[in-house]
Formats: C-alpha cells, sequence, structure tokens
C-alpha cells in the first residue's frame, strides 16, 4: 500500500472516533439537565416530609410522586426543557436518617436504575 493510503484510512479513523466521541459528549450535557432535575426532585422530598405526616420504620421505604411536590408548591414544573416528565421519589429509613432516590420517566429520558 503506497503511504497516501495509509493516511486516508488514518483520517477516517480520527474522523470517526471524533464523532463518537462529540455524540457521547452532546448526550451527557443533554443527560445533565435531567439529572439536575432529580437532584431538585430529591432536596423537595426533604422538604416535603417534614412539613407532611411521613414515618418510615428503620430499613422502610417510602414514595413521592413528583405531582404531590408539585401540588404543595416545592417544585415549579414537572418539565424539563419542553420535555414533561413523571416519576416517584423513593425514601429510605437508614437509622433515622433517610435516603432519597429520584426516578422519572420523560418522553425523551428515563432514570437509569442500577
Amino acid at each position: 500500500m503506497k503511504k497516501s493510503t495509509y493516511v486516508v484510512w488514518f483520517g477516517l479513523i480520527v474522523l470517526l472516533l471524533g464523532t463518537f466521541l462529540y455524540m457521547g459528549y452532546l448526550t451527557e450535557k443533554e443527560n445533565a439537565e435531567y439529572k439536575n432535575f432529580e437532584l431538585e426532585l430529591e432536596e423537595a422530598t426533604s422538604i416535603y416530609i417534614t412539613s407532611h405526616p411521613f414515618s418510615l420504620k428503620n430499613g422502610e421505604t417510602g414514595e413521592i410522586e413528583v405531582s404531590d411536590l408539585l401540588d404543595a408548591g416545592l417544585i415549579d414544573s414537572n418539565k424539563v426543557g419542553n420535555d414533561e416528565c413523571s416519576g416517584t421519589i423513593y425514601i429510605t429509613n437508614h437509622s433515622s436518617e433517610y435516603e432519597y432516590s429520584a426516578v422519572i420517566s420523560c418522553n425523551n429520558y428515563e432514570t437509569n436504575i442500577k
């Protein structure tokens, strides 16, 4: 093979790799808005359970719906951009410390449950 053929192949590989990296960057950037919304829901839930009757025994898990947070005025909207979301925030009692985990479902995004 000629040297110019190697240069062309190398250029194509670099272009392809660059395209994949750029697509990954755009996806991560877009998902960041949804991740921020999940964090906002978890913070609002911690406020919600202090002002509404909510009791869990050690090890128990409860749920709060996104609509409950909207009704309570703790979040302004259930949208990320123009994408409407629904979801549930799971609350687990670990020795009187609550752990929050928001799971949302939108038209263009769903929480990745591990």
